[in-house]
C-alpha cells in the first residue's frame, strides 16, 4: 500500500490514510458549522427583516400623524375644533365637560400648542422609527412601504377626522 507506514503497539497504520481521515473529518465539521452558521444568519435575516417592515410600519403611522396634528393645530376652530371637541366632550364626565365649556376659547389655544409640539413629537419618531426600517429591511423596502402606508393612514385619518 502507498504511503507512510508506522507502527504503533504492534498495529501498522498508515499515515495517509489517518491524516485522510483527520482531513475528512475536519471539513465534514466545518461544513456543519457552516450550515449551522448560514441557517442562523437566514433566522436572523428574516427576523430582522419583519422587524423592519414593523419599524417602516410605524414610521408611516407616525408621518400621517403628523400631518393630521399639522391640520388639526391650523384648522379654523368653527368649523373643526369645535365639532371635535363637542365629541369628546360628551364622552367625559358633566364636571369636567362643563369646566371646559367655560374655558372653551383657553382650552382650544391650548390644544393648538398640544396639537403643534405634536408634529415635532411624531417627526422626531417617524424619523426614527424609518432610520430602524431601513437598517434591518433595507432602503428599497422600507421607503417603499413607509411612504404607502403614510398615504394610506393619511387617507383614512383624514376622512375619519376632517369628513
Amino acid at each position: 500500500s502507498s504511503g507512510i507506514n508506522a507502527e504503533y503497539g504492534g498495529i501498522q497504520i498508515n499515515l495517509h490514510f489517518v491524516n485522510f481521515c483527520l482531513l475528512n473529518s475536519i471539513i465534514v465539521r466545518a461544513q456543519i458549522v457552516c450550515c449551522c452558521t448560514r441557517s442562523l444568519l437566514i433566522q436572523k435575516m428574516s427576523s430582522n427583516k419583519s422587524r423592519g417592515v414593523t419599524f417602516s410600519v410605524l414610521a408611516g403611522l407616525s408621518a400621517a400623524l403628523a400631518s393630521v396634528f399639522g391640520k388639526l393645530a391650523m384648522v379654523d376652530t368653527e368649523k373643526i375644533l369645535l365639532p371635535l371637541l363637542e365629541k369628546v366632550l360628551i364622552l367625559l364626565p358633566t364636571e369636567i365637560s362643563q369646566s371646559i365649556h367655560l374655558n372653551l376659547a383657553y382650552f382650544t389655544y391650548l390644544l393648538r400648542i398640544a396639537f403643534f409640539a405634536m408634529i415635532f413629537v411624531c417627526n422626531a419618531l417617524m424619523w426614527s422609527f424609518f432610520a430602524k426600517s431601513m437598517d434591518l429591511a433595507g432602503s428599497v423596502n422600507a421607503t417603499v412601504i413607509n411612504s404607502s402606508l403614510n398615504f394610506f393612514f393619511t387617507a383614512v385619518s383624514g376622512y375619519l377626522i376632517f369628513g
